[in-house]
């Protein structure tokens, strides 16, 4: 056999071949809430989700799994501890996303990038049994964010500055970054199933501490209650910033004097303080 007859019979082999790997790998993406898929570039740290499965990257920047199982996925009200479901139409309370407001950037950018919105988020849910939120509030080094212990919060940031922070986090085929929007948080809350802890409690702690080094841990996940409220994707209807959608913020701050993970508050887009900083979430494509 001579060497062009052997090459004729090789590459349609190879060809074969690399399409076999391609269909294995890509059917290997298997995701539940008790068994999470693990994005290309991250390990798993633990393996028990009910106290929370905590992936982390090569560059240490950690994220916790909250598993959804028979969760009525959508916003949620907050009573004393008790959970109910939000009818997102009430006139009490109307409370818009970003991508639905139709000049906010959220929503343009979500125009130009379908993959990033509310419809999506809750289709990964459906679909992989869960989403990855931040362990940490964000923080900033030489212009990148990170979820990682003992930095400084990054804070004095606009709602689309945290926003453009949480977007541009990866490049990954595997998952979608983006700034936590309500029903993420809402979520969260209600996968922790502690109703002590989503009450009021006295704010002993008077001054921003680094991530992670709080006592107000809990599924793994640090300062959902305090240290620095958190800006999200939503919007509300209420307050004095009507004419620009105000951006809502959850959790509370070190500035309170109670604190509790459930609260919204509303603030200008372009507000910057020390006390709110931002968390970013991952959702698999």
């Amino acid at each position: 056999m001579n060497k062009k007859n052997l090459i004729a019979i090789i590459l349609p082999i190879l060809f074969l071949l690399s399409v076999i790997i391609l269909i294995i790998t890509t059917n290997n993406k298997t995701s539940s809430y008790d068994d999470p898929y693990i994005p290309i570039g991250f390990s798993k740290i633990n393996n028990n989700y009910k106290e929370g499965i905590i992936i982390k990257d090569n560059l240490d920047n950690e994220f916790v799994w909250i598993p959804v199982n028979n969760i009525n996925i959508s916003r949620k009200e907050f009573k004393n501890g008790e959970i109910t479901n939000i009818e997102t139409n009430k006139e009490i309370d109307r409370i818009y996303y970003g991508e639905e407001v139709k000049f906010s950037k959220l929503y343009n950018y979500a125009k130009d990038n379908p993959e990033y919105n509310i419809d999506k988020f809750i289709e990964s849910i459906k679909n992989n049994g869960g989403f990855y939120i931040s362990r940490y509030e964000m923080s900033l080094e030489n212009n990148k964010i990170y979820s990682k212990p003992h930095m400084n919060v990054l804070n004095n940031v606009t709602r689309d500055e945290a926003f453009n922070y949480s977007i541009n986090m990866y490049d990954n085929n595997d998952i979608i970054s983006s700034l936590i929007n309500s029903y993420a948080w809402d979520i969260t809350l209600e996968v922790l199933n502690d109703k002590e802890y989503l009450k009021n409690k006295e704010n002993t702690n008077k001054n921003i501490l680094k991530t992670g080094e709080s006592n107000d841990i809990k599924f793994n996940i640090y300062d959902l209650s305090g240290n620095v409220s958190e800006w999200t994707s939503e919007y509300s209807s209420n307050g004095y910033y009507s004419f620009t959608s105000p951006c809502v913020q959850r959790g509370n701050n070190y500035s309170e004097e109670y604190l509790n993970p459930t609260i919204r508050q509303y603030n200008g887009i372009d507000a910057k303080d020390d006390f709110i900083g931002f968390r970013t979430i991952l959702y698999i494509k």
